[in-house]
């Protein structure tokens, strides 16, 4: 890619040993943004993001509360994570892709959908099993709102339910919170040494014992919200950081941050929105769209989402030609053909979904154009 001048690799070289590739100013959004006030609504929201969490966990045998939560609501069962890892929580905020992560933290730049919530009054409270250790958060996306998260001498998830119950009690005004659940980060601790089984099955066993667990922690949160009869005014957004291999593709990959395969990027997107119908939703969704959705149909923001995201509107159910994934490092560009991922000198490798690599296959130059374009294009020089 080079080779074609897309990518000067010298001069990025240079740029770095100035100093300055994590510190070009950024114009986000790109435009001032335009709103409607009468299209914005007085909701509550709540995000509450389970870590480590795959899609068809979310099943009657393993999670029977969500999985009726999403029978009930609105079920998107080709979402995908904007990261393989828990780097997917930047493009679930900030709804654009992770190449800007530094570029964000240098400059302490909040998540547009979350300062519009400030702005607006919201009472704001972040809650997290883990006292949000991963940097991701502490770091880049709550770093601008630090007097709003509520931290743990003993960080769990059960110090962290009882911390937004009590928080919640107390809201006479709409407010916005996140509620990140850690227990499933932390389930090979829980893995039986029993010789009966496999040592995948047991395993396996024990991520879908703790994701029951999480399940009884997300039906607690559920009633809480009925119990205080603020279900019907309140936008309840259930999702994951990102998925969990356990060597699906035969590639010796277990885990997660191994390769950009549906296993480790294929993760719950459950919405309760108040007044919408249930129904289950199966067009391919980003992490990007969330952000998408809360400014056009929680905020009233009229402007073009290309002004502040990479991602439409959840309920946009218009096909598109590729998603997107990855980190600072990498990035990989998901097609309904194959995945390629290219790295920031502008080198690439093509895989098909079983995540074979395909050595003769070329990626169609169009894709590869808009999906470089789409992780510079909030650069004020680009």
């Amino acid at each position: 890619m080079e080779r074609q001048g897309w990518l000067d690799r010298e001069e990025y070289q240079q740029r770095v040993e100035r100093g300055e590739a994590n510190t070009e100013v950024l114009t986000y959004p790109l435009e001032t943004l335009l709103v409607n006030k009468k299209k914005s609504k007085d909701y509550n929201l709540l995000v509450l993001v389970v870590d480590n969490l795959r899609a068809d966990t979310v099943n009657k045998d393993v999670m029977p509360n969500l999985s009726n939560f999403a029978a009930e609501n609105q079920n998107f069962t080709h979402h995908f994570s904007s990261g393989n890892d828990n780097m997917g929580a930047f493009g679930l905020f900030y709804g654009i892709p992770a190449t800007y992560v530094a570029n964000m933290r240098y400059h302490e730049t909040p998540p547009i959908f979350m300062e519009q919530l400030e702005y607006r009054n919201y009472k704001l409270g972040f809650f997290s099993g883990d006292n949000f250790d991963a940097s991701v958060y502490q770091d880049v996306v709550l770093e601008p709102f630090q007097k709003y998260v509520f931290e743990s001498k003993n960080p769990s998830d059960t110090s962290a339910l009882a911390n937004w119950e009590n928080w919640v009690n107390k809201r006479k005004s709409t407010w916005f919170s996140i509620l990140q659940l850690s227990e499933m980060r932390d389930f090979e601790d829980n893995v039986s040494d029993s010789a009966t089984s496999n040592a995948s099955d047991r395993l396996r066993s024990a991520y879908d014992s703790s994701a029951t667990k999480v399940d009884d922690s997300i039906e607690q949160v559920l009633q809480t919200l009925e119990q205080k009869g603020i279900m019907d005014n309140t936008v309840v957004v259930v999702t994951s950081d990102h998925g969990w291999e356990f060597n699906e593709t035969r590639t010796n990959s277990w885990g997660a941050n191994t390769n950009y395969s549906k296993y480790q990027l294929h993760v719950p997107m459950i919405v309760h929105w108040p007044n919408k119908p249930a129904h289950t939703w199966d067009h391919v969704t980003s992490h990007f769209d969330l952000s998408v959705t809360l400014m056009q149909d929680l905020l009233g923001v009229t402007s073009n989402p290309v002004d502040f995201s990479s991602g439409k509107n959840l309920f946009d159910d218009s096909r598109r030609r590729w998603t997107m994934a990855g980190d600072a490092r990498e990035f990989a560009l998901i097609s309904s053909n194959d995945i390629t991922v290219l790295d920031k000198y502008g080198n690439y490798k093509v895989y098909d979904h079983n995540y074979r690599r395909d050595r003769e296959a070329k990626p169609k130059l169009s894709v590869i154009m808009q999906g470089l374009s789409e992780t510079k294009r909030f650069y004020d020089n680009h």
